[in-house]
């Protein structure tokens, strides 16, 4: 059987099957066998209901025959009661399936498979998969496979067994690795996984499958380090900068020093500088980049800050400009909601080079731009923009890149995902900064906590207030939105202190007046969406309330509280929610406790799971559902070591390895976001 052959030439895949199937990406033989169970059902473990609250198997006698009862004219359910073999009372619950009144018959014994429910007086299994004692059969790992719509389950449970009878898949991995490293082979890991006999096979064969993700990964990074490119590019007046930083208004910290001297080191290497600098909300990785554009500007060379939304792009290029006054540098800004007449001269300048540095956002990397001498590209909160899109500006000339995340990103994730780039990281705080007081509080803790905010308005100070929505939900009552905030907290507090809102329903123009005049100090308390968790950098703010905490995540609520404490003054963030949910106090106690972003993060990552925490699309690293970067270190630790070997040997077999690791990669890669 070919594995490259359409789905659509086994049994039982008419056309509209095959359709369903290529909606979630499964087009041939081999997408179908890599379609991973998502979890088993171990029926080989016999217990009791004295196993609460637990997935089991358990052998029980009919009592008495079931009994009907009615929900409403259309629903109904039956109840048996039952006894175990340890002789403990229990039911069995069945919905909308009177004829089982008849199949289950009383005295008999069965097999149950299901959750052991003890919120009743009586333990209770409800919809329990069941078989008579005779059919030991039922007694297996049973794996459970995603519901696709328009696709019996039962058909996929019995094709893929089918399909590996029929095949034998040939391993990319040299034997010599496999036995030296005790790896299973890539055949035998697809039959254990649809078709595990006990629960080893399962761990044995996710490891094998957890390294395949980790060695494609490790590989693709591995030839993009070594792609490193020689420049013609010429940075030979170094001396520029030292005046330049004595005229900042503000000491550099040691952390900020020493990444600058990793970027000219960089420079002086010969080769193109691919530079990722990481550092936590506030720690001054924008100033690092001006310096970096100044000495840029000064060899000749012009230089592109790409920013992830128009107003965080319009905030540098003021930042810029403030910080260039003194200079004869053309400083532009090239976004998307310019007119056409505004476009064309900006993309002009550029060509001709009188433009030095242009800020922008996606505009920058569209087809029609292009640059005179671009030598610097920097691009803010990259997670933001993905792989492809920074090839496609990085495509615009043979320029150094600088990659600058305020997002906290796990060590183990920035090494992994980002390793193509060498980092940099800025890990002290500007002197004189304090830590955000945190605290976590019920929502009926509002009004109070609005009063504090009073006093410090009335310090001379500023606020905000971020709600999860813009407008009420039906579904979700409980949860505050921006429109209800702001109507209450205007009639309550409009006459006291200047208030506004701010959405991403509001237009560019209107979003920009709201900003500048907060940034003004026209606008006390400014009640918004998440819109300002990058870009807003306005000193004066000393309180941020956050309403539905809970529905934050862990590394979000760390970036919005670095809204606040961006000066000497005491600032203060109050996290609401009236959520009970066991790990959502855990994860609000972490940010009240904690200031440390990379902690923070990895908390974030444990707690939430890598995919919720990515939120990757099909079309991304969705495949990495099967590893953990935390906890299988030592996945890629070996997957690290293998790469190392195998891109070091001349071998034919290792070459072969190398080159079908790259090519996945490369097929998977395109769309990489950390968004």
């Amino acid at each position: 059987m070919d594995l490259d052959a359409s789905v659509s030439i086994l049994k039982g895949f008419g056309k509209k099957r095959v359709d369903a199937l290529e909606k979630e990406n499964i087009k041939t033989i081999k997408d179908l066998i890599s379609f991973f169970p998502s979890r088993y059902e171990d029926r080989t473990k016999i217990g009791s209901f004295e196993n609460r609250d637990h997935d089991i198997t358990i052998r029980a006698t009919i009592l008495k025959k079931g009994s009907i009862r009615f929900i409403n004219s259309k629903r109904n359910f039956i109840i048996f009661s039952v006894k175990d073999d340890h002789g403990n009372l229990g039911e069995i619950i069945f919905f909308n399936q009177p004829y089982l009144i008849n199949q289950l018959k009383p005295d008999e014994t069965y097999y149950f498979y299901g959750r052991v429910n003890s919120d009743k007086k009586l333990p209770r299994i409800y919809s329990p998969k069941f078989a008579s004692i005779e059919e030991t059969e039922f007694l297996t790992i049973t794996p459970i496979y995603k519901k696709i719509s328009g696709v019996p389950p039962a058909l996929i449970q019995k094709t893929i067994p089918e399909i590996l009878g029929k095949i034998k898949i040939d391993d990319f991995l040299p034997e010599k690795y496999k036995s030296n490293n005790r790896i299973i082979d890539l055949n035998q890991m697809y039959h254990l996984l649809h078709q595990p006999v006990q629960t080893k096979d399962i761990y044995i064969a996710s490891n094998r499958l957890k390294l395949n993700e980790a060695l494609k990964i490790n590989a693709g990074i591995t030839f993009l380090k070594n792609e490193k490119l020689v420049t013609d590019l010429v940075i030979n007046n170094f001396n520029v900068l030292k005046p330049f930083i004595k005229k900042l208004p503000f000491e550099l910290t040691d952390s900020q020093k020493w990444v600058l001297r990793d970027i000219l080191r960089d420079l002086e290497s010969g080769f193109l500088m691919n530079r990722m600098i990481q550092g936590d909300v506030g720690s001054g990785k924008t100033i690092i980049a001006i310096i970096c554009a100044y000495l840029f500007c000064l060899n000749g060379l012009q230089v592109a800050y790409m920013a992830p939304t128009e107003i965080l792009a319009k905030q540098h290029f003021e930042t810029f400009k403030e910080y260039f006054k003194d200079y004869n540098f053309n400083i532009e800004l090239l976004v998307g909601s310019q007119n056409k007449v505004e476009t064309e001269r900006i993309r002009e300048g550029l060509r001709n080079g009188t433009i030095n540095i242009v800020i922008g956002t996606h505009s920058l990397f569209q087809e029609n731009t292009d640059f005179y001498n671009l030598g610097l590209i920097v691009t803010d909160e990259q997670h933001r923009f993905g792989v492809k899109q920074r090839g496609q500006l990085e495509n615009k000339g043979q320029a150094h890149i600088l990659v600058m995340s305020a997002t906290p990103i796990p060590r183990t994730l920035a090494l992994t995902f980002y390793g193509d780039l060498d980092l940099s990281v800025i890990d002290q705080m500007p002197l004189g900064r304090k830590k955000v007081k945190t605290s976590v509080h019920s929502i009926k803790k509002l009004n109070k906590i609005l009063k504090f905010t009073e006093q410090e308005i009335k310090l001379g100070h500023q606020a905000f207030i971020v709600c999860p929505f813009i407008e009420e939900s039906e579904e979700l009552k409980e949860v505050i939105s921006v429109d209800k905030a702001y109507r209450e907290i205007k009639k309550k507090y409009g006459k006291h202190f200047r208030i506004e809102s701010l959405h991403s329903k509001l237009s560019n123009d209107e979003q920009e007046k709201i900003i500048d005049r907060f940034n003004n100090g026209e606008i006390d308390l400014l009640i918004a969406t998440s819109i300002i968790e990058v870009g807003i950098n306005v000193p004066n703010v000393s309180v941020i309330i956050i309403l539905s905490a809970d529905r934050f995540g862990l590394s979000q609520l760390h970036q919005l509280r670095g809204r606040t404490g961006r000066s000497s003054i005491q600032s203060y963030c109050f996290l609401l929610s009236d959520n009970q949910n066991e790990i959502t106090r855990e994860r609000l106690s972490i940010i009240a406790n904690c200031h440390d972003g990379q902690k923070i993060a990895e908390a974030d990552l444990k707690l939430r799971g890598p995919g919720e925490y990515f939120g990757f699309q099909q079309s991304g690293f969705n495949s990495l559902r099967f590893i953990n970067p935390l906890k299988d270190k030592k996945v890629f630790e070996q997957a690290k070591d293998l790469i190392e070997e195998i891109f070091k040997s001349k071998k034919a077999e290792d070459m072969i390895c190398k080159d079908y690791l790259i090519k996945e990669f490369n097929n998977e890669s395109k769309y990489i976001t950390l968004d």
